[in-house]
């Protein structure tokens, strides 16, 4: 899980998908780390309004759950056996 402010130069000027895209960011970035590759490698895809996570073009074996409200950014994701 991980938490962060919204930086004023994240905030989109009044693009209302900048936040979405701040926190697929901030996940990409710190499931990486956790799984050893580069966040290039993770992307996150939505099939309605539900986040999935894929990694190197593929589905991951992961569920996840991401948040933004004001400036505020979250994400929880509990990682099932990835493979790159």
């Amino acid at each position: 899980s991980g938490w962060r402010r919204l930086a004023l130069d994240e905030a989109g000027g009044g693009d209302p998908e900048a936040p979405s895209r701040a926190v697929r960011t901030l996940l990409c970035e710190r499931v990486a780390e956790r799984l050893g590759v580069d966040a290039s490698e993770l992307d996150v895809r939505r099939k309605g309004r539900v986040p999935f996570l894929w990694v190197a073009g593929r589905p991951a074996a992961a569920d996840l759950s991401l948040s933004h409200h004001g400036d505020w950014l979250a994400f929880a994701c509990e990682l099932g056996t990835v493979s790159s």
